[in-house]
């Protein structure tokens, strides 16, 4: 997560936070009072000075997201860093990606009738709802990254 005075950004995982981590530290003016807080925080996790500012955020194609997504957990699993979530999904490491997701998304899985991994990614990140959200799309990062940023502060033409 990243906080400025003129908007908070919470990096979603699998969604190019890296990239946004690089241009910030390139390139925002040191009036944006820009301060890194760990990588993953979810709203809850904003200090009360930055509650009311924009929330801002990237998401990626769902397909993309959920291969990267499982892979990056299956590995954490083999390492001994098992998320409960990917625990319980892939039926306790065992199941391969195909067998997960059905799994998740069909018949009496977790997931079956919820929002599914992504979406909950998502609403854990940013809140139920998305309420004060705006959501770039990884595909169109740069476009969506300055447009979202623009929206809330004026960036450098270096930006």
């Amino acid at each position: 997560m990243f906080l400025t005075r003129h908007f908070v950004f919470v990096h979603v995982p699998k969604t190019g936070g890296n990239f946004v981590r690089k241009i910030l530290a390139q390139h925002a003016p040191p009036d944006w009072q820009l301060q890194e807080l760990e990588d993953h925080a979810t709203y809850e996790r904003i200090p009360a000075t930055h509650t009311e500012l924009p929330r801002l955020a990237l998401a990626r194609n769902p397909f993309d997201w959920h291969v990267s997504w499982f892979h990056f957990q299956q590995s954490n699993f083999q390492q001994g860093i098992p998320s409960e979530f990917f625990t319980r999904i892939s039926d306790g490491g065992r199941l391969d990606f195909q067998a997960t997701m059905r799994r998740a998304y069909t018949g009496d899985g977790p997931l079956a009738r919820s929002a599914g991994a992504l979406t909950q990614t998502l609403f854990d990140m940013l809140g139920q709802g998305l309420e004060g959200a705006t959501v770039g799309k990884v595909e169109q990062i740069r476009e969506d990254l300055l447009g979202m940023f623009s929206a809330c502060a004026d960036v450098p033409p270096a930006m």
